[in-house]
């Protein structure tokens, strides 16, 4: 993850064709788990609009400097994203958060 950012760990950048509409074509998302609640759903909103911008710019500079095609993960990424993130020459990705259940905590005592 790019720094300069705050809580740097984004959960998931989806780079590959999530879904594919008539008019936008390829979406690429990147994605944040949050707990099914309003206040964990905001803060997922939140911290994805500073990870949306930050991802990215760090995968457009790497795609303008050329920095794909090498033989390292993140090359293989960068390919990737250039090949399915790119909309009018630029790299596009559109944040969204995945709620999920909260589990029900049940405690029994077992001696």
């Amino acid at each position: 993850m790019p720094s300069g950012v705050e809580h740097t760990v984004v959960e998931l950048v989806v780079v590959a064709v999530v879904e594919l509409s008539p008019r936008a074509g390829a979406i690429s998302r990147a994605r944040e788990f949050k707990p099914d609640t309003r206040a964990a759903r905001r803060k997922g909103e939140e911290q994805l609009d500073r990870y949306v911008p930050a991802v990215t710019r760090y995968y457009q500079q790497r795609i303008d400097a050329k920095q794909g095609s090498d033989s390292t993960r993140q090359g293989a990424i960068t390919d990737e994203v250039a090949r399915q993130c790119i909309k009018g020459g630029s790299v596009l990705f559109v944040g969204e958060v995945i709620a999920y259940p909260l589990c029900e905590k049940k405690f029994e005592c077992v001696k």
